[in-house]
C-alpha cells in the first residue's frame, strides 16, 4: 500500500482537526469555562516566586 502525503491531504487533516476542536468547544462550553476560570482562580492564589 502506497499512499503519496501532499499539501491536500495535510491541509485537510488539520482542517479536520480545527473543526473537531471548534465544535468540542462549542457543545462543553460551560465545562471549558469552569475549568478556565478556576484554574484562573488557582493560579492568582499561587506564591510564585522569581
Amino acid at each position: 500500500m502506497n499512499i503519496k502525503i501532499t499539501g491536500k491531504i495535510i491541509k485537510i487533516f488539520l482542517l479536520g482537526t480545527f473543526a473537531m476542536f471548534i465544535l468540542i468547544l462549542i457543545v462543553d462550553w460551560d465545562e471549558f469555562k469552569k475549568g478556565y476560570n478556576e484554574g484562573i482562580s488557582a493560579h492568582k492564589t499561587m506564591n510564585v516566586t522569581k
